[in-house]
């Protein structure tokens, strides 16, 4: 799992990079915005990627991990950071928050009545 984040980072650090050396060197710069053309595919470029790096991790931590409902979480993850990215609203990744959210609450709600607290155990009486 370690060295496959490390590779994740490795791409993110370099589009990083691209993106610095274009606002540094006009040249790079003019050539990265020729090969998007317009405004919209590169925002739908740079949603897309982004929504890749957040899901891909996400996903790659689950399958690790053996949790299951990592996957869910990594598909809202990366839908978020895409409609946030590409709408420029905020509002998407809370609604979808919540969305990870109510599941673990209602988790957390059957595991307490399955194994409710104690309450009437003192130690010193």
């Amino acid at each position: 799992m370690a060295i496959t984040l490390v590779v994740i980072i490795i791409l993110q650090v370099g589009l990083l990079g691209l993106t610095v050396l274009g606002w540094v060197n006009p040249v790079v710069g003019e050539k990265v915005n020729n090969f998007f053309r317009t405004r919209n595919l590169m925002d739908l470029m740079v949603a897309a990627i982004g929504s890749f790096i957040v899901g891909l991790s996400m996903m790659l931590i689950a399958y690790f991990s053996d949790f299951p409902r990592g996957y869910y979480i990594a598909v809202l993850m990366s839908l978020a950071v895409f409609l946030m990215i590409y709408l420029n609203q905020p509002i998407y990744p809370i609604i979808i928050g919540g969305l990870i959210f109510m599941p673990g609450l209602v988790l957390f709600i059957n595991f307490l009545k399955k194994y409710p607290i104690p309450h009437g155990n003192k130690i010193n009486e």
